[in-house]
């Protein structure tokens, strides 16, 4: 009962069991593992650090799961949106897809409060691009 009562405990302070599924913030998810308008989960990388180190501006990320080349193509697909609303943060480790339940390489989308917005396969992001484009005002 003890073990139970710290899980809602922590579950409650940490607000990690918060989700906005029908949030207008909330596009679409093509992968089970990852519902649009959930928490980011808690990723631990190689290096010590976790996924949510790498996030820690508030605006909107996009993290590519894939290889340097893909990261590359897919910045420069992203190259119109201004700095403050958005950032491209490139995710080497195909590990981490792994434990994310996610198969090949990969966007999400995690918007400010480290809640998915989006996520789909590298292949489709230009759904993401779109999503963008409704909710925001390109520079220049």
């Amino acid at each position: 009962r003890t073990r139970a009562v710290g899980r809602w405990l922590f579950r409650s302070v940490s607000q990690i069991g918060i989700h906005y599924p029908n949030s207008m913030l909330s596009g679409a998810s093509a992968f089970s593992s990852l519902k649009k308008g959930m928490r980011l989960p808690y990723v631990p990388l190689p290096d010590g650090s976790a996924l949510q180190d790498r996030i820690q501006a508030m605006k909107f990320h996009l993290l590519v799961l894939g290889t340097k080349e893909q990261s590359q193509s897919t910045q420069s697909l992203f190259a119109g949106f201004s700095n403050e609303l958005m950032k491209v943060v490139h995710i080497p480790e195909s590990s981490i897809a792994e434990k994310m339940g996610l198969r090949g390489p990969a966007a999400i989308l995690v918007r400010p409060d480290h809640h998915i917005a989006m996520a789909t396969p590298l292949n489709q992001v230009a759904g993401i691009k779109s999503y963008l484009e409704r909710i925001a005002v390109k520079q220049g």
